[in-house]
């Protein structure tokens, strides 16, 4: 998968923020299946310093159990009932290269 890939809508439901110096990835996910079959997540990393997976709090447990299969660095938000979202475990900050950067902060501000 290229920047191209992770920038458009054929990534799901993928949310990037993105400042001058930061690049935040979250990945939501509305289902279980959704949750456990996903297999594009690794993809997204090297894009951002900080990604996320959001998940309702009925997906938790699963949610738990699919972060095991990644790196430590990533992280949790929970959405609640309520519509909040609430940190179950907060990302790490990576870096990423500097080509990467420009090129996201390049698409997005091209969309």
């Amino acid at each position: 998968m290229n920047i191209g890939d992770v920038i458009s809508n054929r990534c799901g439901q993928y949310g990037v923020v993105v400042d001058s110096e930061v690049i935040i990835g979250v990945e939501i996910k509305t289902g279980i299946g959704d949750l456990r079959q996903d297999s594009k997540i690794h993809y997204y990393l090297e894009f951002c310093h900080f990604f996320c997976l959001a998940v309702t709090q009925e997906l938790l447990p699963t949610a738990q159990q699919k972060l095991n299969s990644l790196p430590d660095y990533v992280g949790l938000i929970i959405i609640t009932e309520q519509n909040k979202a609430v940190f179950h475990k907060h990302a790490t900050r990576r870096e990423i290269s500097d080509y990467y950067k420009s090129e996201v902060l390049r698409r997005m501000l091209s969309r």
